[in-house]
C-alpha cells in the first residue's frame, strides 16, 4: 500500500504534486480552526481566500500562456479576386472532328479528278521515246493513294483528339502559387503545415503541355509516270555515301547537381483526395510563398472550391479557410470548325509548323547557336468571324475590280474555316476510298 503510494505520487507532475499538497494544507488549517471553535462561517472566509491565491499563483504559467501573442495567419493564393481564381485566355473553340477528317479525306481523293501522267499533246510528241503507263498502273496508283488517305484519315483523327485534349487541359488547369501571411504583432508560427481538401472534380495535374506537335500533311495524288523506253546508262558512285557521326561524351545531371537539393513536393495521399505542403516557418508581418510547385485541374465548367487547413505546434487550435477555382462557361451559339484550316488559323494551343512551312515562314531567321528557330502558329487572340466578309461597295472602274477580286479572296479564306456545314465538301466528292473510279485512258 505504502509503495504503491509513493509510485502516485513520483508519477505527478510538480504543478499535481503542489495542488495536492496545497489541499492537504488547506485542509489541515481549516481542522486547526474547527477544533480552536470557529464556525464554518469563518473557516470558509478563512481558507477560500488563501486557496484562491495560491491556485492562481500555481496557474500562472498556465494563464500567462493562454494569453500569449498567437500567430494569425492567412492564406492567399497569387493572381485570386477574392480568393477565387479565374482560368485565364479564351474558351477553346470548339471542332467537329468527324467533319474535319471527313473534309480533308475529301480534299485528298479529289487530286484524283482528271490527273493523267503525261498530257496528250506532250505524249504524241514523245511517241518512240516513252511507254505511256497502262490502265493497270493507273488503278493501281489509285488503290495505294486509297490506302494512304485511310492511314491519313486514322492519323489526322488521331492528331486531332490529342490536339482537343491539350486543349482542354490547358483551360481547365491552374498552377496554383500559395502565400502565407502572418499579421503583424502576432506570434512567430514555427512548423506550418497546410493541408488541402480536393473535392471530387479536382485533381492534382501535371503542367499543361504548351505546343503540339504539326497535324500529319494531307497526301496529294501522283499519277504513274511514263516509262523512258530509250537505254539509260549509269555511271559513277550510286551507293549510299559515307556519314561520319561523332558522339560526345555523355554527361548526366546526377553527377552535375548535387543530391542533397532535392525538389520540395506536396505528399498526396492515397486517394489523392489530401494535399500536404511542405512546412514552413512565418515570422511575425511576413509573407511566405509555398515554393513546391502545385497544378490542379478542376474538370467541368462552374466553380470548385478547395479547402485547405493550417496546423501548427504554435496554433491552439487549427486555421481553416477555402479558395475557388473557376472554369467559365464557354459561350453558346458558336459554329464549331469543320476543317483543318480553322484549326490552323485559330489555334487554341501552340502548334509546331511543318519543316516546310516553317522553312518558309523562317526561312531567314536563325538562333545564337546558328541553328534554324523553331517556329509555331501561336495561341489565338481573339475570335474567328462567324459570318463571311460582306463586300466593299467601290465605284466602276479598276477599283470595283480589285475590290471583287479582295472580297473573293476573303470569302475563300472564311469558308476555309469550316464554320458553315453547307459549305462542306459535297457527297459525290467524298469518294469512299477503294471506290472504282474512271478510267483517266478512256476516249
Amino acid at each position: 500500500m505504502r509503495h504503491s503510494i509513493y509510485k502516485q505520487w513520483m508519477v505527478m507532475s510538480p504543478l499535481a504534486r503542489t495542488g495536492v499538497g496545497a489541499c492537504l494544507l488547506l485542509a489541515i488549517l481549516a481542522l486547526a480552526l474547527r477544533v480552536v471553535g470557529a464556525s464554518w462561517i469563518n473557516v470558509a472566509f478563512a481558507v477560500v481566500p488563501l486557496g484562491v491565491a495560491f491556485l492562481l499563483v500555481v496557474a500562472e504559467p498556465r494563464l500567462h500562456w493562454l494569453t500569449r501573442p498567437k500567430p494569425k495567419l492567412t492564406l492567399t493564393v497569387s493572381g485570386a479576386d477574392g480568393g477565387q481564381l479565374v482560368s485565364g485566355g479564351l474558351p477553346p473553340w470548339p471542332l467537329q472532328i468527324e467533319r474535319i477528317v471527313a473534309n480533308e479525306a475529301a480534299e485528298a481523293l479529289d487530286t484524283m479528278q482528271g490527273r493523267e501522267a503525261l498530257p496528250s499533246f506532250l505524249a504524241a510528241g514523245a511517241a518512240g521515246l516513252v511507254s505511256p503507263p497502262t490502265k493497270e498502273d493507273h488503278q493501281r496508283a489509285r488503290q495505294e493513294f486509297g490506302a494512304e488517305v485511310e492511314t491519313y484519315q486514322e492519323q489526322l483523327r488521331e492528331w486531332l483528339n490529342e490536339y482537343a485534349e491539350m486543349v482542354l487541359a490547358r483551360w481547365e488547369t491552374f498552377a496554383i502559387s500559395l502565400v502565407v501571411t502572418n499579421a503583424v504583432g502576432a506570434a512567430h508560427a514555427e512548423a506550418v503545415e497546410f493541408v488541402l481538401e480536393l473535392p471530387e472534380s479536382v485533381n492534382r495535374s501535371t503542367p499543361p503541355v504548351g505546343r503540339v506537335e504539326a497535324p500529319p500533311s494531307r497526301p496529294t495524288y501522283r499519277p504513274p509516270q511514263p516509262r523512258s523506253l530509250l537505254p539509260l546508262g549509269r555511271g559513277g558512285w550510286s551507293g549510299p555515301y559515307p556519314r561520319i557521326t561523332w558522339r560526345g561524351p555523355g554527361v548526366d545531371l546526377n553527377d552535375i547537381i548535387p543530391s542533397e537539393r532535392r525538389r520540395v513536393e506536396w505528399e498526396e495521399s492515397a486517394t489523392g483526395r489530401r494535399l500536404t505542403a511542405p512546412r514552413i516557418d512565418v515570422q511575425p508581418g511576413r509573407s511566405v510563398e509555398i515554393v513546391a510547385p502545385l497544378w490542379l485541374r478542376a474538370r467541368g465548367p462552374g466553380v470548385h472550391e478547395v479547402r485547405w487547413t493550417a496546423y501548427s505546434q504554435s496554433l491552439d487550435h487549427p486555421v481553416r479557410g477555402a479558395f475557388r477555382l473557376e472554369v467559365p462557361e464557354e459561350p453558346p451559339q458558336r459554329p464549331p470548325f469543320g476543317r483543318l484550316e480553322g484549326v490552323l488559323r485559330f489555334p487554341d494551343i501552340e502548334i509546331a509548323m511543318g519543316d516546310d512551312e516553317a522553312a518558309e515562314v523562317d526561312g531567314d531567321r536563325a538562333d545564337a547557336n546558328g541553328d534554324r528557330a523553331e517556329s509555331a502558329r501561336s495561341i489565338r487572340d481573339s475570335d474567328p468571324p462567324l459570318a463571311p466578309p460582306s463586300e466593299e461597295a467601290v465605284d466602276g472602274g479598276q477599283g470595283e475590280a480589285l475590290a471583287s477580286l479582295r472580297g473573293a479572296v476573303r470569302r475563300w479564306e472564311w469558308e476555309a474555316l469550316g464554320l458553315d456545314p453547307a459549305l462542306d465538301c459535297p457527297s459525290s466528292t467524298r469518294v469512299t476510298v477503294g471506290r472504282a473510279q474512271p478510267d483517266i485512258n478512256a476516249d
